[in-house]
């Protein structure tokens, strides 16, 4: 796909389809949150939105769930999100005809297709496929490779119509790799979410305290450990320090040369993680471009022993399991933890990855359009739709740089939206599905619960405490910082406590300086309960208003078995 192919499948999408504050269409609509700190920038809807349509219904299919689509739109420039179910229930009419109106509904053909889907991935257990697939079929060596040789390639050196083509490279892998995406992303729904639900109904535990079980399950979050542990260890034989305070970039040039081993381990590190994106968004850096955050982490580990992340945790749920089910629960939780770690192996090389290398593509074309005039800065490239920047970079004066400065400014001071627009549809309980049919959608709902859409939550009435979701035990006290997105990195130090509107993957590269995270969004199977859960850190998410209540720099206690915050 080239970027004007890109942006003319997403142009319905990427165009406000109504006046900011007004739903986009009937019945309830919520804001997407988890990954939405700001609205999207218009080259970042361009890519994803068509994907996203394609992809999401196709895995809803393969397992037979009568969740038809998320239908994701724009009300003015914010995305809201909107389930849609197949063939939607209305029970409508005389009581006594109910049982005939159920029966037609479970005859209906979309139903009937879903629920052989249902038997079939239930009796393959096909999340295991998936996960296989990746892991040892050769899929994911597939995409390392792409990554590498796009990662590779000198952007500054192109000419223009080598660097059109780059771009558009990128954008197919980003196609390719969002459709992995977000197909394993069902997969594991349904994996994780079917363990959780049959765990609850056996031993009736809190969704958090059963999750624990989960922890080293997801080596890939822990990852970026490892090569800045081998960096710590170069510059420790080589009896190098960080050096005196300057500029950062200078100082990391300072510490390439201290000796060859160092200069290897640093290449090492940033050539793994360098220039994967450190957040949702094409406007937010990668971890090479902030300098002062490699020096940060570097010195967070060098001022303190090593101490390896915790390894899998004790299971002490097998016993509470009525005996006839151990078997069974063994399958469950087997199936559980491959793919509970599936989400963080695959985006870094599906998503992080790429949306970090198109970023470093488009601000080279930023930087060449600014030397035409075209663009009042390098980071404007992003506010073009793909269409757009492929017509400027051909010589098109269109959209005006004006324009493109006006939509930064347009979305950098964007006041937040309500979190829910319109009204929804009085509440309709399913009729009494097939088995196989109601296991499958009972998984989902049992993980999107602890996960993607939230609702309106009011707080407890305290001066002193935030309430939310116990995601990973432990008590710490630290001073808050409060961090709205990955450019704000570098002002953490040694100890804070991280206190975000969300998480993702890329977060996990500041898990080493932080003693424990507090997020406004998510659940216990979010990324910054899984990324926590993983470092061994405390973590309380889902508080909805802990970056409104706690002021930056304030003492805090995070209980994270209990998800409370205290101010102290």
């Amino acid at each position: 796909m080239t970027m004007s192919e890109a942006g003319s499948q997403a142009g319905a999408e990427v165009t406000p389809r109504t006046y900011a504050g007004a739903a986009p269409g009937p019945g309830l609509w919520v804001l997407e949150t988890a990954h939405q700190a700001r609205p999207f920038t218009r080259f970042f809807l361009g890519v994803w939105l068509p994907v996203f349509a394609e992809s999401m219904p196709a895995g809803f299919r393969r397992y037979g769930l009568l969740m038809e689509r998320l239908d994701m739109r724009l009300s003015g420039i914010w995305k809201y999100v909107q389930a849609r179910q197949v063939a939607p229930w209305r029970d409508r009419g005389p009581a006594a005809l109910r049982p005939a109106r159920q029966l037609l509904w479970r005859l209906h053909p979309e139903v009937r297709g879903r629920a052989r889907a249902a038997r079939r991935a239930l009796a393959a257990r096909a999340w295991r496929q998936e996960a296989v697939e990746w892991f040892d079929g050769g899929l994911r060596a597939r995409f390392v490779a792409r990554n590498r040789a796009l990662q590779a390639v000198p952007v500054d050196a192109l000419d223009e119509a080598a660097l059109r083509g780059h771009i558009d490279e990128l954008v197919a892998l980003l196609r390719d790799g969002d459709m992995v995406h977000m197909r394993h992303l069902v997969a594991q729904n349904v994996a994780v979410g079917d363990w959780l639900a049959h765990v609850r109904r056996w031993t009736g535990v809190d969704p958090a305290d059963a999750l624990a079980v989960l922890r080293g399950a997801s080596p890939a979050s822990v990852r970026p450990l490892g090569g800045l542990d081998r960096l710590v260890d170069a510059v420790r034989a080589a009896g190098a320090g960080l050096g005196p305070a300057g500029p950062p970039g200078k100082r990391l040039e300072a510490l390439r040369a201290a000796s060859p081993e160092v200069a290897a381990a640093l290449e090492e590190y940033l050539g793994e993680h360098g220039d994967d994106l450190l957040g949702f968004d094409l406007d937010e850096p990668t971890l090479r471009e902030m300098p002062a955050l490699v020096l940060a982490a570097l010195e967070a580990r060098l001022s303190a022993p090593a101490a390896p992340p915790p390894g899998g945790a004790a299971d002490p749920l097998r016993a509470r399991v009525p005996e006839d089910d151990r078997a069974a629960y063994d399958r469950l939780l087997d199936d559980a933890r491959l793919l509970y770690g599936l989400r963080d192996d695959d985006v870094a090389w599906t998503e992080m990855r790429p949306w970090g290398l198109l970023r470093r593509a488009l601000l080279a074309a930023g930087r060449r359009l600014v030397a035409r005039s075209a663009l009042e800065h390098p980071e404007h490239a992003v506010e073009a739709d793909p269409a757009e920047l492929a017509a400027l970079l051909s010589g098109a004066d269109a959209p005006t740089a004006a324009e493109l400065a006006q939509r930064a400014t347009r979305r950098r001071t964007a006041a937040r939206p309500p979190l829910e627009l319109g009204e929804e549809d009085p509440a309709m309980p399913l009729p009494r599905l097939p088995a196989a049919l109601a296991r499958v959608n009972e998984a989902l709902l049992e993980a999107m619960s602890q996960d993607l859409l939230e609702r309106a939550v009011p707080s407890e009435p305290s001066d002193t405490e935030v309430h939310g979701t116990p995601a990973s035990p432990g008590v710490y006290t630290g001073r808050a910082r409060i961090v709205r997105g990955p450019a704000e990195f570098g002002r953490l130090e040694k100890g804070d406590v991280l206190v975000a509107p969300t998480t993702g993957p890329s977060y996990n590269v500041v898990l080493p300086l932080i003693g424990a995270v507090v997020t406004d969004r998510g659940g216990a199977l979010s990324h910054a309960a899984v990324v926590a859960r993983e470092f061994g850190v405390p973590a309380v998410v889902g508080t909805q208003v802990a970056t409104q209540r706690i002021r930056d720099g304030e003492l805090v206690r995070i209980d994270g078995a209990r998800g409370v915050v205290t101010v102290l």
